[in-house]
C-alpha cells in the first residue's frame, strides 16, 4: 500500500508538471517552425555544428520542437556512428521578437576512410506552440574529406632542396622553408579544386624579413588517381619598400635556355588510395626568385621536395 501511494503521488506530480508545461505554450496560431533550408552540406571535418530551425511569428509562450533522424540515400549516414545529435528536443521561450532560431546541435564524426558523401534526413515530428512550416525536413550531406584531395593540401608543409651556390663552382647550400597552404572552403567557388594559396616568411632570405604569398595550380584525375601541383609563375609573390625603392619578386621557371612563366610543376599520385605525404619535383627543375625591379634572379631552388607536416 505504501508503494502504491508513492506511485500515485509521482504520477500526480508528473501530470501536474506536464500540464504546467502546456500552460506555458505559445497560443499565437500564426507562429511557424521550419528548417532554415531544405538541404545542407557539411564537411566531415566540421566538428560540432548547429542545424537551424526558424521560428517565425510573435510568441506569447514557449515553442518546443522534436525532430527525428533517418538514414537516406545510396550512402546513408548512420546516427551515433557518422554523426551524433546532442538533443532532438529543443525549446525557445516567449519574448518580444517575431523570429528566433532553434539549433539541433550535431557532432560530425571525422574518420580516416575514403568514401562517397553520406546523407541523413532530419524531420520535425512535433511542434508545441507552433505550426510546422514549409521545410519540415532537411536533407544533410556529409562531404567526405579523405576524397577531397584538394583540401588534403591544406596545412603546414616543409619545402626542401638546394639553393644556388654562393660562388661559381661552390657547393649548393641546402634549402628549407616552412609553408602554410590554404584554399577555398566552398566547393562551389570557382577556385575550388583549381587554385591553392601558400604563405611563408623568408622563403628566400635576403637579409630582411619578407612575407611571401603565392598560388599553386592544382589538378586531380579521379580515373587515373593522379594529379599535379605547380608554382604559378610571373605574379608578385613578395614586396619590399627599401631606400625609396619598391622591390617586387615573382617565381619563374626555365627551359634550360631561358626563363619562362610556365608553371613549375610536379606530378603526384595516391598511395594505396591515400593522399601522399611527400611530393617530389623533377630533379633538374628550378624555381627562380626573379626581381622585377632589376630584371634579375636573386636566388633559386632545385631538387624541390614538399613534405606535409600537419
Amino acid at each position: 500500500m505504501k508503494y502504491l501511494k508513492l506511485f500515485m503521488l509521482l504520477l500526480v506530480a508528473c501530470t501536474f508538471a506536464a500540464c504546467s508545461d502546456d500552460d506555458n505554450n505559445n497560443t499565437n496560431g500564426e507562429t511557424t517552425v521550419s528548417f532554415a533550408s531544405a538541404t545542407l552540406k557539411l564537411k566531415e571535418s566540421a566538428g560540432l555544428v548547429n542545424i537551424p530551425i526558424k521560428v517565425e511569428g510573435a510568441r506569447n509562450g514557449d515553442v518546443s520542437v522534436v525532430v527525428k533522424a533517418e538514414e537516406v540515400g545510396e550512402s546513408p549516414a548512420v546516427e551515433d556512428k557518422h554523426y551524433i545529435i546532442t538533443s532532438k528536443s529543443v525549446r525557445v521561450k516567449a519574448d518580444e521578437e517575431t523570429s528566433a532560431t532553434l539549433n539541433i546541435e550535431t557532432k560530425i564524426v571525422d574518420d580516416d576512410e575514403i568514401n562517397t558523401d553520406r546523407t541523413f534526413k532530419l524531420t520535425i515530428v512535433s511542434a508545441n506552440g507552433a505550426k510546422i512550416g514549409e521545410n519540415s525536413s532537411v536533407l544533410v550531406t556529409i562531404r567526405d574529406n579523405e576524397n577531397a584531395f584538394y583540401e588534403q593540401f591544406f596545412g603546414t608543409w616543409e619545402i626542401t632542396g638546394y639553393s644556388l651556390p654562393a660562388a661559381a663552382g661552390g657547393a649548393a647550400p641546402e634549402f628549407k622553408a616552412t609553408v602554410k597552404i590554404t584554399g577555398e572552403q566552398d566547393d562551389d567557388a570557382p577556385n575550388y579544386n583549381n587554385i591553392l594559396t601558400a604563405t611563408s616568411t623568408n622563403f628566400f632570405n635576403f637579409g630582411v624579413d619578407i612575407d611571401y604569398e603565392w598560388h599553386f595550380r592544382y589538378t586531380f584525375d579521379e580515373t587515373t588517381k593522379t594529379g599535379t601541383i605547380g608554382f604559378i609563375c610571373d605574379e608578385i609573390v613578395a614586396a619590399l619598400d627599401n631606400g625609396g625603392k619598391h622591390i617586387t619578386w615573382c617565381w619563374l621557371g626555365d627551359d634550360g635556355q631561358q626563363y619562362t612563366s610556365a608553371d613549375v610543376t610536379a606530378n603526384w599520385s595516391l598511395v594505396d588510395d591515400k593522399f601522399p605525404g611527400e611530393i617530389v619535383f623533377p630533379k633538374n627543375t628550378y624555381l627562380w626568385c626573379f626581381c622585377y625591379l632589376n630584371e634579375q634572379p636573386w636566388d633559386a631552388i632545385t631538387q624541390i621536395k614538399m613534405t606535409k607536416k600537419k
